[in-house]
C-alpha cells in the first residue's frame, strides 16, 4: 500500500454499525472505513481514487422491493 491512506466504503443497511471482521482487519492492515448507512438516509461516496474498494452487507431487503426501499436503486446504480 502506498503512503496515502486508502479508504474501504462499508455500505450497512439496518441502522446501526454492526460487529464485524472485516472492517477490524482492515483496520489492523492501515485502510481506513468509511461506514455508508443507505437505510438511514446516508449517500455512498462518488468513486475515485482515495477509495481502494467496498463492502455491501445485506440486509432484509430484496431487489423486488424498490417500491417500498428507494434508495436501492441509487445503491445498486452505485454498485455498478
Amino acid at each position: 500500500m502506498s503512503e496515502e491512506t486508502k479508504t474501504i466504503v462499508i455500505i450497512d443497511h439496518p441502522v446501526g454499525q454492526r460487529d464485524d471482521r472485516a472492517s477490524q482487519l482492515l483496520a489492523a492492515r492501515g485502510y481506513d472505513v468509511q461506514w455508508v448507512r443507505v437505510a438511514a438516509g446516508e449517500r455512498p461516496p462518488a468513486p475515485g481514487p482515495a477509495f481502494a474498494g467496498a463492502i455491501v452487507y445485506g440486509g432484509p431487503e430484496s431487489v423486488n422491493d424498490l417500491v417500498q426501499f428507494p434508495y436501492l436503486a441509487e445503491e445498486m446504480a452505485w454498485i455498478e
